[in-house]
């Protein structure tokens, strides 16, 4: 027992609930980010999916640590750390659960299995042992400060095989789901989880040494009730802490996305050290082990593609995902961000520079200024589509449109237009360097001589991907100021014809001074900002759960976005229904509903629908009516009699008296009108009331269907 706990190595400050380092060891954890950020840009690789999220193990674990809090405790968050389970014939414990803790590597270099830590904080495990309830005695054994693991495997196979309650909610992680609710219900499913007795604490056990047989008799006791909890928990809707989770879905749920999340593939990451400073100092004995960097990756899919298979992932590939200063971060693939949502948009911007293009043809041939003019430059029309190329380093864009025409018995216009842009993404920033290139020529022939002039257009613009708020990119674009060229050629003319040096260098200049006038009407940069920031604004998953911060482009051109995990509240199912467990009994099914005897008293029958069926709760034992999401209303206890039946009728009232005991573990509901030393989970119906069975029926008791109740949440 204990071989492989590993327990913390340093304070944890009471109000953030993070590990504090000393000046040395921050030092080094500083060393450490700044090498692991360099390599992050350098090499790190999405591999065959869309988009990685990853969220470190110390992240986790300081947002468990901080709703479990004792500073920070709120009474709705009583049930958050109440353990209070009784397996009937194996045991009760009643106690105060500590923050659970996530080891997401155990072993290897990652995978589909976590250990999963239930932590108590105090209370006592008790249980009876006798020939019969007459000779019970009664064991009670501490449990202050003792940690659980389990085994948990989140492979699809295994949570396939978990029941539909489960499955229904651990299904909700695939859209992109991220908070730290849908998260514990994944890494703590019951129903895949294995208790690893070896890797427990079991601190204040009978000494193995001079009491061995009291401590072979706790070990035992505990680790049959233990199991069996485990197994009750495993067939309901819950996780192993022993309370329901309701997963809210977040409002970057339904933000109007085609790149949302679509598909998920789920596993771990061993953080790899990058200085050996940092692995001596962080070794596997203490917490948080690695500097807690391992991560909890999701490996996504957009645009309802299917995961890549094998559903595999390369470990020798990718470096760190996250490092010392970066607790999460989320990886767009080049694929996604620059080629199907970048590049796209911004085709537009090819499309204006054709626009240009065609201007330029008018404006040095008219008085004209103005844009948008009719088309010249190809007799087909003008191009309704200008898509970018992909290229290892960004994106080009290159067009050109011959054309010609009779001006005369001996006179023949021509032109040649050219485009040609780029865009690149600047590695370890957010910026994209943008370049639009154009070239009009224009060649008069007639008799006598030739007639030829070029005009080049260059402008260099930027764009950055300036603010994340909600989730939604904001981008700014800033521009040079275009550099016009013109030059005038005219050869082989006759002299005559032929225009002198000055008058050549005269037209030039109006040239210029034309396309320059003209380009100044269009507020170029405005109309490229509203197709980013109006038109098509990139949303990224997982606004409602992270905090986003400096997008960089690595050297891939996948975009690297740091994450604040916010780490919302646990949201934990108080109330609940009751329903018949009676297979082939007309009961089976049926609602458990508290109704009026008189103004002091209620009794239970069953309906036919939940709707119809009361909520209730569980406070200090008691099975409570719900009043408007408190346990205010009449509690339930057995019916008072002089009689010695095991048959009692259930009643609600609001008095004091003789207390029954409820307690639910998984669905499974049972009670105890004896201070816990025997609990039953059968009841009977009988005149249409509900009862409790608080034994086998003697000969003189009356026969009535007897069923189990289950909670429904």
């Amino acid at each position: 027992m204990s071989s492989q706990f590993v327990g913390a190595g340093w304070p944890i400050d009471p109000r953030s609930q993070r590990f504090i380092f000393d000046e040395a060891t921050e030092k080094i954890f500083n060393q450490e980010h700044d090498q692991a950020v360099t390599k992050r840009l350098q090499n790190n690789n999405v591999q065959k999916y869309d988009d990685v999220i990853a969220i470190s193990e110390e992240t986790l674990n300081a947002t468990l640590r901080l709703r479990y809090s004792n500073l920070l405790k709120k009474k709705k968050d009583n049930r958050l750390r109440e353990f209070r389970h009784v397996i009937p014939s194996f045991g009760v414990m009643k106690a105060e659960l500590a923050s659970p803790h996530i080891q997401l590597v155990a072993s290897g270099n990652g995978g589909e299995t976590v250990q999963f830590f239930v932590n108590f904080r105090s209370g006592t495990f008790v249980w009876w042992s006798g020939s019969s309830p007459d000779d019970f005695q009664k064991f009670i054994q501490k449990v202050d400060g003792w940690s659980i693991a389990l085994n948990v495997n989140f492979n699809e196979k295994k949570l396939a095989q978990t029941p539909d309650p489960i499955q229904k909610q651990i299904s909700t992680i695939a859209p992109g789901s991220y908070s730290v609710s849908q998260i514990i219900l994944t890494l703590s499913n019951a129903s895949v989880a294995s208790i690893n007795w070896d890797a427990s604490n079991l601190p204040a056990t009978p000494d193995v040494k001079t009491k061995r047989d009291m401590y072979d008799i706790v070990l035992a006791a505990f680790k049959r009730f233990f199991e069996q909890y485990i197994t009750w928990l495993g067939r309901g809707p819950y996780s192993v802490l022993g309370y329901t989770i309701k997963v809210n879905k977040t409002a970057d749920n339904q933000l109007p996305s085609e790149f949302q999340p679509t598909a998920v593939f789920l596993r771990t990451q061993i953080y790899t050290p990058c200085t050996q400073e940092f692995k001596d100092q962080f070794p596997n004995t203490k917490r948080p082990i690695r500097g807690g960097l391992d991560a909890l990756m999701f490996l996504q899919m957009t645009g309802n593609k299917a995961l890549p298979e094998p559903r595999d992932y390369d470990d020798s590939l990718p470096v760190n995902w996250v490092t010392g200063k970066v607790d999460c971060s989320m990886t767009m693939s080049k694929a996604v961000f620059w080629d199907a949502y970048l590049a796209d948009r911004f085709s537009e911007f090819n499309l204006q520079a054709l626009s240009i293009a065609n201007d330029i043809w008018w404006w040095i041939r008219t008085d004209g200024r103005g844009l948008d003019n009719p088309w010249k430059l190809t007799e087909k029309g003008k191009p309704s589509t200008a898509w970018w190329r992909p290229t290892d380093k960004g994106a080009i864009f290159d067009w050109e449109a011959p054309g010609g025409r009779k001006i005369g018995d001996r006179e023949y216009d021509s032109w040649h237009a050219f485009v040609g842009n780029y865009m690149k993404w600047k590695p370890g920033s957010d910026e994209v360097e943008i370049s639009m290139l154009l070239n009009s020529m224009r060649r008069v022939e007639y008799d006598g001589g030739m007639f030829q002039n070029i005009v080049e257009l260059k402008w260099s613009l930027k764009l950055r991907l300036n603010t994340i708020k909600d989730g939604k990119l904001e981008t700014v674009i800033t521009a040079d100021s275009p550099k016009v060229t013109s030059k005038q050629i005219n050869d082989n003319s006759r002299q005559w014809w032929r225009m002198g040096d000055d008058d050549m260098r005269e037209f030039e200049k109006k040239t210029e001074e034309s396309v320059t006038e003209a380009l100044a009407k269009r507020d170029f940069t405005k109309d490229l900002s509203a197709i980013l920031n109006d038109r098509s604004k990139f949303v990224f998953p997982g606004a409602g759960e992270f905090a986003m911060r400096e997008p960089k482009f690595n050297d891939r051109g996948d975009l690297q976005l740091d994450l604040r995990f916010k780490g919302d509240e646990i949201v934990v199912d108080n109330t609940f229904h009751l329903i018949v467990n009676a297979e082939g009994l007309p009961y089976h099914k049926q609602w458990v509903k508290v109704v009026t005897i008189d103004t002091q008293t209620w009794k239970a029958v069953l309906v036919k629908d939940q709707w119809e069926g009361t909520e209730f709760q569980l406070s200090d034992g008691n099975l409570v009516v719900d009043v408007e999401g408190m346990p205010s209303g009449p509690r339930a206890r057995p019916e008072d009699s002089e009689s010695e039946s095991v048959m009692r009728q259930v009643v609600f009232d609001s008095l004091d008296g003789v207390k029954c005991e409820f307690s639910i573990t998984g669905s499974e509901v049972t009670f105890s009108r004896n201070d816990g030393r025997t609990w039953n989970r059968r009841f009977y119906i009988k005149d249409g009331s509900l009862g409790f069975l608080f034994g086998e029926p003697g000969p003189y008791d009356e026969d009535a269907d007897q069923f189990m109740l289950d909670a429904v949440y």
